[in-house]
Order: structure tokens, then sequence, then C-alpha cells
């Protein structure tokens, strides 16, 4: 009978792995980017994550996360979407901290939603333009959709970089909401026509 086995794929540089491990572990996994490893050394290597609050990420808490998250669909430098979603992991009951909030529905919304124009005017006139300038990206080297998620911290902030600090971003876009899909077959028609 053959024993439970994981995966284990290695994210960031080398330097930063070696950082995070003892010596021991690291020479487990030090051979290649992924390894396959037993239950048993899973746990050994990464046993002090899962002990004394070892943490995995090395990040801090965002008390924004209780307002939830807004997904920035975007097709080549144009916004073409929103989706809303409340935040449930991690996330307790103000009034009742043993439970956890049940999962709610995304809520999509076109590119025109009135309530997210100030995170579409930062996207479009500054955040896209700098990561374009920073990695020397054309405009049609960019994606045809991708996602951008920011959380949202106050949201009586006067301006979007503080109401909005960022999550992540994706290349992984489903679902998406119904806007995309024209302003994907306009980017691609453009795209088409300039080659």
């Amino acid at each position: 009978m053959s024993q439970p086995s994981v995966a284990i794929m290695l994210f960031g540089d080398k330097d930063s792995t070696r950082n995070a491990l003892t010596d021991e572990n690291y020479k487990l996994l030090a051979d290649s980017e992924e390894r396959l490893l037993s239950v048993y050394e899973f746990h050994i290597v990464f046993r002090r994550y899962f002990e004394n609050d070892g943490l995995i990420l090395s990040q801090q808490w965002n008390p924004g996360i209780a307002n939830g998250m807004v997904r920035c669909y975007v097709t080549g430098t144009k916004v073409s979407g929103f989706d809303y979603q409340e935040a449930v992991a991690l996330c307790p009951e103000p009034n009742d901290p043993d439970k956890v909030r049940p999962r709610t529905r995304n809520l999509h919304y076109s590119e025109q939603c009135g309530l997210l124009q100030d995170l579409r005017n930062i996207m479009e006139s500054k955040w896209i333009p700098q990561v374009q300038k920073i990695h020397d990206i054309s405009d049609t080297a960019l994606p045809l959709l991708r996602d951008v998620n920011f959380f949202i911290n106050d949201i009586h902030a006067p301006d979007a970089e503080s109401k909005y600090p960022l999550r992540d971003q994706r290349q992984l876009c489903d679902p998406f909401p119904p806007s995309c899909v024209g302003a994907i077959v306009r980017e691609l028609q453009t795209r088409l026509v300039s080659h």
C-alpha cells in the first residue's frame, strides 16, 4: 500500500526559501523547484509552521478584510468589470467571534459601476501605466484579461490609494463579469488589425 504524499512547489527565490527552512529541511527540498514528499516528510519540513504560531506568509493582518474585497478585471490597459466579494475566511462574526460568516456570492458589475470609479480611474491613469513602465510591457503584450484584487480599507477614505490596498494580481479570471466579453472582443480586434 502506497503512502500518501504531498506535492511541494517552492515559490520565490531560493535564498528566501533557504532562510525560511532549517539546514536539514532545506536539503530535502534543495534539489529542485518541485518535490514530492511523504506526509511524514511534509510535517517534518514544515513543523515550525504548525507549532508555536509559525507563519507561512510574513504579511501583516489587514483589518479592512472585514469590508470584503474588490476584484478589478482588466482587458489590455482598460478596466472591463468589477466583482465584489464579502470576506469570510478568517473573518468571525462581529458579535460572535466563534462563529464564521457564511459564504456569500460574488456580485459582478460593469466597468461603469459608479461606486468603483475611483478605483477604475487610478488603475487606468496610474497603476497600469506604472506596471508597464517598470516592467517595460507594451499595450499589446498585456493579457486580454486579468484580475487585480484589492482589500477595502476605510470605505470613507478620500483617495483610492489608501482605500484599496493591493491583495494580489492573477491571470486566472473565471467567472468574470459579462461586461468583460465585449471588452475582450474589442481588444482582440484592435490587436489583430494592428498586426
